[in-house]
């Protein structure tokens, strides 16, 4: 048991390591964006979320082919793709959420 903690403590290690490479290639090619987004709900509410960073897809669509030969080389290229693509469910998160903190305070 010990073992397997000490090999989860590595790979998790591993990948905060990878990350923190990824990320600052991102902020290297200066290619995060300052983004916030408000959300009407379906009961009229907002929700407004401010303070995280994006990638900008136009900058990102602008790289040089070698350098997203080498993003591919070190799959980088599926997190910025799924990062992106994630972008467009904020919505629905968001209105899930609101819904079971509803369903909450109506069973309260």
């Amino acid at each position: 048991m010990t073992n397997q903690a000490l090999e989860f403590c590595r790979a998790y290690h591993a990948q905060y390591e990878a990350t923190q490479r990824f990320v600052a290639e991102l902020n290297e090619r200066d290619l995060l964006a300052d983004n916030s987004t408000e959300i009407r709900l379906t009961d009229d509410r907002k929700i407004q979320m401010q303070g995280y960073k994006v990638i900008d897809r136009e900058k990102f669509e602008k790289l040089p082919d070698n350098v997203f030969l080498d993003w591919r080389a070190k799959n980088w290229l599926p997190i910025a793709y799924a990062h992106m693509t994630s972008l467009s469910n904020w919505p629905a998160v968001l209105q899930r959420a609101a819904d079971r903190a509803a369903e909450v305070q109506g069973a309260a």
